[in-house]
């Protein structure tokens, strides 16, 4: 089986949600003590039953962000159970800007991510939603001791650092570039973050460990190592890549490699285009809009944590 083996999951996705499960028949999958066979083999379909779910909380989280200016992001300053608060300018940590863009995105997401399934769960959702749900947690059921939303919760985790660590890192590589310029930068870097999202979500841990500094590491607030990426102007584009040694550093992880066992890769849910642009190209956008208000803050060093 080739490395490059992919899988495709964007034209069952569209079709799942465009003509729901019928299209899928009575197909089952037969549970194994063999884990790896029976992902393997299940592993399209939840993928394409997840896409349909996150287009969702998507479209739920960008419908409320006219409703939560100026950024649309909401944050939980004491613990999901005490409520939230939206998003200011004066909220934004200026030691750690892009830390609390991260947790305000993460927030937003999850609360999104909350509405979705308990509308889903108490009747008020669209059948074929509802049925795309109940198939999601059917299968998961056989393999994974979580309910469906931890394919979702864990998806928006990974998006959050991701972007934000790619947010980060553009001023500090382009120290003399202007608000504008690290703006214009950001747009064109979406090819990065889609390559990220891209490799097989298996190994999301592995591959962070691999591009993060070790003391954000122990700290639990991620920064990429500076010498894994490199500004460059790919075309008439300026954006950021990675490095030689930052892939020389995926390689020797092995992270390079598109396959897990025999387990073609996938990728990330969110990138399914039901339409509107991928959730990763939605909220790539959306973060280089915060981004528009923090980097002022970088350029002239009222931020502190680059």
């Amino acid at each position: 089986m080739s490395n490059e083996q992919r899988i495709n999951i964007g034209p069952l996705a569209r079709q799942i949600r465009n003509e729901g499960l019928e299209m899928l028949g009575q197909r089952s999958f037969q549970w194994s003590d063999n884990l790896s066979a029976f992902y393997s083999e299940a592993k399209p379909e939840v993928y394409a039953l997840t896409a349909v779910l996150i287009d969702g909380v998507i479209t739920r989280a960008q419908g409320a962000r006219v409703l939560r200016p100026p950024f649309g992001l909401i944050y939980f300053p004491y613990g999901p159970s005490a409520g939230s608060i939206t998003l200011s300018q004066e909220d934004i940590d200026r030691d750690r800007p892009f830390n609390t863009i991260q947790m305000a995105m993460f927030g937003t997401l999850m609360d999104a991510q909350t509405e979705e399934i308990e509308g889903i769960k108490t009747g008020n959702a669209p059948t074929n939603i509802q049925q795309v749900y109940w198939r999601l947690v059917d299968i998961m059921s056989n393999y994974i001791p979580a309910n469906a939303e931890f394919s979702l919760s864990g998806g928006i985790d990974f998006a959050s650092v991701i972007m934000s660590g790619t947010a980060q890192i553009i001023p500090t590589l382009a120290r003399d570039a202007s608000p504008d310029k690290l703006i214009e930068i950001a747009r064109n870097s979406l090819p990065i973050v889609t390559r990220f999202a891209a490799g097989n979500v298996d190994h999301n841990t592995r591959f962070l460990r691999t591009l993060v500094t070790d003391e954000s590491w122990k700290e639990h607030y991620l920064k990429f190592r500076t010498d894994c990426f490199k500004i460059k102007d790919v075309g008439a584009a300026t954006q950021l890549v990675l490095s030689e040694h930052g892939e020389q550093r995926l390689r020797n992880a092995g992270i390079d490699n598109l396959m897990v066992g025999n387990s073609p890769t996938i990728g990330c849910p969110a990138l399914v285009n039901f339409g509107e642009g991928s959730a990763i190209n939605l909220l790539w956008n959306w973060y280089v809009d915060v981004a528009r208000e923090v980097y002022p803050l970088v350029v002239d060093g009222r931020a502190r944590d680059l």
